[in-house]
Order: C-alpha cells, then structure tokens, then sequence
C-alpha cells in the first residue's frame, strides 16, 4: 500500500517537468541539412553544445542539474520519461559447458524480486528522477489505468517482504539443488556457485549492476564473475549467442521507448512470452529456448486478438504480467527520466510523454537560425546490430538515422498512443468483420510460401477471413522513395514475400532451402498467424485479408498495415544475397550460422547485392517475375528501378533508400558520421502535422470523503478538471477512477458522469464489501498522454440499520422527517400533511449536507457531521415537546 502511494507521488512530482522547455524562438528556417556525428562521453557532448559545435544531443543524458543549467543558459531541455531498465535472467536448465545455472530454477529468478534495491536505485543512482517499476508499463501508458492493481499488488508484495525474503528464498533454492554453504560462500559438487553477470558499462546500469552484485556477494553468499560490457561486445554474449552455453547469468537490460500505443499487448507478449523472440533462445533454431506453455498460449490469443472485449483484454494482459512477474525471466528495476538538449533557436519538436523526442516528425518538422544543423549521439553505428528493414534497427543509436528516413502510414499517435493514426489524414482505412467469416474474393493475392509463388486466391481454392481491412493510402504515386522511383502498390507485396518465404523452412532431405530464417517467425508472429491474402483495388487503394480482430478497429487496421517505408528493389537486392547464402536478415541468425547480418551501409556488402542486382536487369527474380506476370510490375518498372537503385548507390555510397523526409546522403564509418538532407517536395507539410501533434495539458482537484458508504450508485469523488485552460469534458478528456482493495488488491472502475463542463462524478457500480480501499484517479487530455493523478486511502462501510419510530396520535396535523444518506451530500427535507401518523427516519452521513424546502431553492452547506446531527436531535425534541403539549392540551379542557 505504502508502495503504491510512492509510485503516484512521484509521477505527481516528475509530471510538472515532463513538457518541452523551449525558449523563445527566434526567426528560423526549415533545417534542410543535419549531420550525425559520434560523442560517446555526455560531458564532451554538452560542452560541444555550449560551445555552439552542435546544436542537438540525440542521446539524453540523465543529470537533473545539468538540464537545470543548460535551461537557464536559453538551451531548450525535453524530459520524457523515455527509458526501461531491467535485469534479464538467464534460465537455462541445461548447459552445454557443464556449469550449474542457478537461476534455471524459478524461486532463484524470482528471490531477485526482493533483492534489487529499487527504492536505492531510483534515489541514489538516478537521484529522484526515475520511478521504481516491477513491469513496463507506467502511469504515462494509455492501458495503465487498467494494470493499476497487478503493479500494485507486487510492489507491495515486494515492499512487505523485503530483502530477507529474497535472501531466504535464494537459500532454499540452493539446498533444494544440492548446493552447501562453506566458509561463507556457496559450493556446488565442490565448485563454487559462480554468477555470470554482464554489466553495461555506458550508464547507470554500471551502478545498477555493481549494486546487486554486491547484494549476491556479500548477502548471498554466491560468486559473481563481474563481466563489464559496452554495448555491441554485451549483445555478442547476451543476444547472438545460445544461454544453453551459459556464458551469462545475469544481464543489465536496457529499452529506449520510441512511441506508444493504446491496447499495448506487445509489451506483455514480448517481455514474457517466447512467441515474438524476446525471451532467452530468441526462436532461433538449435538455441535452448525459454518457453511457457501458460504465457504462450494466452500471449497467442492476444496476439490473434482473440478476445471479446476491452476488459477481456486487459485481465488477460494482466494475467501475463502476473505470471510474469512470478517467473522472473526479466525483473524490472526502473523507469527512467532522461533530459535532450537542444540549442537556444532549435524548435519544430514534437514532443511524446513516453518516447524519444527525435521522431520523424521532428525531422519533418526542425527549424533553425540556419538550414543547416550538427547533432551528437553517443554512437551512430555501433558493430553488433545491421541497419535493414526486415530485422534491423533494433538498437537505440541507429534510430536517430532510421527515424529520419522513414515515413509511417495508419500507426500510433505519438502524443498519446491513439490507435489507428494517420498522419495528416494521408491515409484511411474501413474494417468489415466477417460474421463470424467472409469469404476472400478470388482475385486477392497470396504468396504461398511452400511452391514458392504469388497465386491468386482462386489458384487455392476457397479462403475465408474474419474481417477485410481496406486502406487507401493517398501518398502512393506521389511520395517517392529517396532513389528516386514513386511508391506503388507493388511495393507493399515485397515485405510480404519476404516474410512469407523467409520465415518458413521448406528444406527436405534432398533439398536445403537457403531462404529461412527461423527466428523471423518471432518478429512477424502476427502477420504469420493472421495475414490470409491481399487485394489491390486501385493505384491508391489495397484490402488485406485477416483472421486478426480487435474490439478496436483502429488496432486491427494498425497490426495487419501493408505499408512499408522502403521499395521493392531493395527487397530484391537484399534478397540475392540472402538466397545465395552470403548475408542474414537477424542477428540470432548471423551468431548461429556465422554470416554477416545484413548491413546497407556495409560498402562490401552494398557492392554485393548490387552485383547480384545488376544480373537480374533482364531476368527478374522470381517472385518479381511472378509480379509482372500478375500484371502488377512491368519489366520497364523493374529496370528503372534497378537502375535507380545502383544510381542512387554511384552516388551517396549506401543502400539506406527510404520514404521519409529525410535522406542518408552520407556515412563516415571511420569517424561514425552520417549526414541527411532534406527531401525537396515532400508530400506533407510540417506546418499541419506540428498543429495536429501539439500537446495537451489537464489539471484536476479531486475531492474524495475519508468514509463512504459501500451501495451501488454512492457517490465517491467529486473531480473538477480544465484542458488547456478549457474546461474539460468527455471530448476533450479520459478520467478514470477505480477503486482497489487493499485486502486482494483486486480493482473496481467506477462510473464516470459529467455533471457540466469541468465537472465530473464517480459513483460506485455496484455493492463491494467493507474495508479499506485506495482510489486511483487518472485524467488524460486527449491527444497528450500525460495524467492528472489523485490517491487517496478511504474505507467502505455498510450503512447504518434504519431506526423508525411510530407514534400514533388524534391530532391532524403530521411532521415528516426524513434525512437521507449520501458520501457526497445530506439533503434534509420538511412537510407538513394531513395524517394522524407522526413518522421519524433518521440516517447518518460522513459528509456534507445540503438543505431544501418545498419554498426555497437547494443551497450548499459546509455543515459538518456533528452539526447535521445535532440538527438532528432539536427536530426530535421539539417533535417530542409538540406531543406532550397536545397531551397537555387535552387532559385541561
């Protein structure tokens, strides 16, 4: 409990400090250059910005106080709450070299629960500016509302019990798995229990590290070998690498957040299922992989949207968090704040609560003094990770390039995670859910992977699909790819191909097919599992064929999205090298077979596939011929395209060929430079998306009583709330009240009523029992995902029995009484009839009270409990002086 108050308390405080600090912009021009350059040292980096070397730090450094000077100084300080931190456990049951791996059992894993010191982490390493986090979904997230309780629940769980649970369950797990514990430290068949733990050495989670090494050491008594790690030398060990060798144990994981999303599964089946990749093993074929059967199969339903409702949803998210917490694979440490810098007259950001500023539409947007801008990371291209469209970009350091290059269609909005987005209405989509199927018409396209082949459906015979999303993207036949061809229709079937050959082993005992990738089933487990064929309706317009549904629409057409950022021939390019077996698409693939990654700013492997292109001129791949074939290409498109690919590479040295605003014009691998140029002609205006994407701001004041009645319809909370100075209403804000018992945890939303602009009511949906409860609130502008929050601890009581008193009399004339009970307010009304009854009900109340008459209008009274009953009890008496002077009255006449 005391827990969960923390959480909120310190979103309360970083919340105020999360907006853009900007100053005032001086006359400035649309940034048409940016050069990329490599500091790997924050210090060196900010003195390059005071200087006026740079004018832009992509990586966010994390010193409060540092931000604090560089504000005062005019510089402009943009502070999402932008990073995840984690410990990755390593729960391999078999090692090939023979050690014994603690962690494989799962009281080891989840003893770690207990012993990261989150608390220690967020106040002395991240000094305030981080929250403490047991998954990764935090109070700026769209679902967070709805996964208050579980968050709740084991931070309390976790704060109860403390360190010496922890260290108590991790020695039961040892004496369970045969070790002994001699002169202080652990042995197992007379080896030391030793702890492969690789420490990044880059950022905090040095410290973080060291901080719970030093817990296994001096507390636990175990071994830690101490491997301290960069990035791409840490990713060698960790990620390509099979953990049945357990050359790891433990692993400081970090995630840079790039955007959000509403309904966000992805995190839940990613950080805890094995069907996406993200768990040790990776998919990849001969790794030990980690899997649970429970997580799986419920990750598998969410990942087909098999569910009926928005609550089904989220019980089953929350059941995965639940379970994953429970078994410990990753153990969330913290959500961390970090602070981009900026020089004074750089402005066009647009800003996300939960991401990196440096979005495309940033890039699309920047505006300077100059049209020409210098920006630091702390890497551009570091070796480990390959920069393709098909498995590449997975690290931080080449979004800031990757970003730039790209164009999104039908995403998330990346100011609030609203589903189903389209940037400047550039594209629309309608969903048609089959009920429960419709039959997929007979010239829509497949790509059957066994025969190698693009078909129409009607080669197949009869296909049905639950739903048929039709999109028509505007953009198609005026956006050009940076190589100069337009974007068509036949440029969305390339990624389909890939991932329908490359993801499925066709191999025989006489046959090798050099086209799979096993590990690609991981990234495009969705698609797999749901795409069931695509129609092309015109130049503009498309209609994908799905068993995947939503209750959102928005969602539905978001996940089974065809557009891509890229053209068909560098699919092609990329897919020669491939099939000949000279280059990978993912990195699991390149640690088990030992082939380079594909890599296009690789010049040898640039060089490469152009060679390999350049003999398809006149003899198309396959699959491309399968296309012209179709009618969809023609071969005079091919060879242009070719030849725009090779002229763009003769030219800029890359194969980095995008759709975005942005083009790689260069990259430097000895200095680690890249430099972008403005794309002329850009088909979208930064002006409309800067108005579309401007952020939101809402206040809130909640009032809420100590006590409250626990029947359906009592009132709970009274909330007042503006949106950007206007008063809020259910347009233009999301307010969420609910209420979680302390004794279970489990959580109960409230009903939310407008009661006039700026004013809302929480009323409870029906009885719950006695006990304390803590209510959450949560008030969201629409548009800006960052919340309004209010705590409180108040207690459910039932109401008190009624006490009715009946007396009898001659007289006609009758006093009625009645004072009714409500957590919000009392209304005490008086009649005056003509009955011989007179008719007392008296009720408590905890709170206000308002009074009224059948002559006067309702006035608000602040009048407090011991008033109204001392109100209360002059009614009786003179009721009762009323009775003995009629009594009175009579016996003298």
């Amino acid at each position: 409990m005391k827990k969960y108050f923390s959480i909120l308390l310190i979103v309360i405080m970083l919340l105020p400090l999360i907006p853009l600090y900007q100053a005032n912009a001086q006359q400035s021009v649309l940034v048409n250059k940016i050069t990329i350059e490599r500091i790997t040292d924050d210090a060196t980096a900010v003195q390059s910005l005071e200087n006026g070397e740079t004018q832009g730090r992509l990586f966010g450094i994390r010193s409060a106080e540092t931000a604090q000077t560089l504000k005062t100084k005019g510089f402009t300080v943009i502070a999402p709450l932008g990073g995840l931190t984690d410990i990755l456990v390593n729960p391999a049951n078999e090692c090939s070299n023979g050690m014994f791996n603690l962690f494989a059992d799962r009281e080891a894993r989840f003893a770690l629960e207990f012993l990261i010191p989150r608390e220690q982490i967020v106040t002395n390493i991240y000094k305030g500016y981080a929250l403490p986090i047991v998954n990764s979904y935090t109070p700026l997230d769209p679902d967070y509302p709805h996964l208050i309780a579980t968050n709740t629940k084991w931070m309390s769980i976790v704060e109860a019990k403390g360190k010496s649970y922890g260290l108590h369950l991790l020695a039961d797990a040892l004496k369970r798995d045969g070790a002994v514990l001699k002169n202080g430290k652990w042995y197992k068949d007379g080896k030391p229990v030793t702890v492969n733990f690789v420490i990044r050495t880059e950022d905090e989670r040095r410290n973080i590290g060291d901080m719970l090494a030093n817990v296994l050491e001096k507390e636990a008594n175990l071994t830690v070998n101490r491997m301290y790690k960069d990035f791409s030398a840490a990713f060698q060990i960790v990620y390509s690498g099979n953990p049945g060798d357990c050359q790891w144990s433990l692993y400081t994981e970090g995630w840079g957040i790039t955007g959000m999303t509403k309904y966000n599964y992805g995190d839940a089946v990613y950080f805890y299922s094995s069907i996406w990749g993200g768990m040790p093993g990776w998919l990849q074929s001969g790794y030990w992989n980690y899997r649970n059967a429970t997580i799986d199969k419920i990750a598998t339903a969410l990942d087909n949207g098999e569910y009926n409702s928005s609550a089904q949803f989220y019980q089953m998210v929350n059941k995965i968090l639940d379970l994953g917490f429970q078994e410990s694979v990753r153990v969330w440490v913290a959500a961390t704040r970090d602070f981009y810098i900026a020089a004074p007259g750089l402005t066009g950001f647009i800003t996300s609560p939960k991401a990196w500023p440096w979005n495309t539409f940033t890039y699309l947007n920047l505006h300077y003094k100059t049209d020409s801008v210098k920006l630091s990371d702390r890497y551009v291209y570091k070796s480990g990770w390959g920069w393709n469209p098909v498995a590449g970009w997975q690290d931080m350091y080449s979004q800031s390039v990757y970003r730039a290059v790209i164009w999104p269609e039908v995403t998330s909005r990346v100011t609030d995670g609203a589903t189903g987005w389209s940037p400047a209405n550039t594209a629309t989509w309608s969903v048609q859910k089959g009920s429960p199927v419709l039959q997929v018409p007979g010239n829509a396209l497949v790509y059957d992977y066994k025969a190698h082949q693009w078909k129409h459906v009607s080669d197949e015979g009869t296909l049905y699909a639950k739903d048929a999303i039709t999109y028509n993207f505007k953009l198609l036949g005026k956006l050009k790819f940076h190589d100069g061809t337009t974007e068509t229709v036949a440029d969305l079937l390339a990624p389909i191909y890939v991932i329908e050959e490359y993801s499925h082993d066709t191999s025989t005992n006489t046959t090798k097919d050099n086209r799979a990738e096993t590990s690609l089933q991981g990234y495009y487990s969705t698609f797999l599992n749901n795409f069931v064929a695509i129609k092309i309706i015109n130049s503009t317009a498309v209609t994908v064929y799905s068993n995947y549904t939503s209750v959102d629409d928005g969602l539905t057409a978001q996940t089974m999205n065809p557009w891509t950022s890229f053209p068909l021939e560098l699919y092609a390019a990329m897919d020669q090298a491939t099939r000949n077996h000279k280059l990978v698409y993912t990195m699991e693939a390149s640690g088990a077979t030992g082939l380079p990654q594909v890599h296009l700013i690789s010049t040898d492997q640039d060089q490469m596939m152009i060679n390999y292109l350049n003999n398809t001129l006149n003899n198309p791949p396959d699959w491309v011929q399968q296309l012209i074939n179709l009618g969809v290409l023609s071969l005079s498109d091919w060879q242009a395209r070719v030849h725009n690919l090779i002229n763009f590479y003769n030219e800029y040295h890359n194969l980095v060929i995008g759709n975005g605003p942005f083009k790689l014009t260069s990259y430097d691998n000895v200095n680690d430079v890249a430099t972008l140029e403005r794309v002329q002609n850009f088909p979208v205006q930064p002006a409309i998306i800067a108005l579309e994407l401007s952020p939101k701001s809402l206040t809130m004041n909640a009032t809420v009583p100590g006590i409250s009645y626990n029947t359906k319809g009592t009132p709970i909370a009274k909330i007042d709330a503006t949106v950007s100075g206007n008063p809020a209403t259910q347009q233009n804000s999301m307010v969420y009240a609910l209420l979680i018992d302390l004794s279970n945890y489990k959580s109960t939303f409230l009903n939310i009523k407008q009661v006039k602009p700026g004013e809302f009511i929480a009323q409870l949906p029906s009885n719950l029992p006695e006990g304390q409860y803590s209510i959450a609130i949560l008030a969201y502008p629409v548009g800006y995902s960052v919340p309004a929050t209010f705590q409180k601890v108040l207690t459910l009581q039932a109401p008190p029995v009624q006490t009715t008193t009946t007396t009898t009399t001659t007289t006609t004339s009758t006093t009625h009484t009645t004072t009714t009970s409500s957590p919000v307010q009392t209304t005490t009304t008086t009649t005056t009839t003509t009955t011989s009854t007179t008719h007392t009900t008296t009720t408590s109340s905890p709170v206000q009270t308002t009074t009224s008459s059948p002559t006067s209008s309702p006035t608000q009274s602040t009048t407090a409990p011991k008033k109204s009953n001392a109100a209360l009890w002059a009614s009786v008496i003179i009721i009762i002086i009323i009775i003995i002077a009629a009594a009175w009255y009579a016996m003298r006449k």
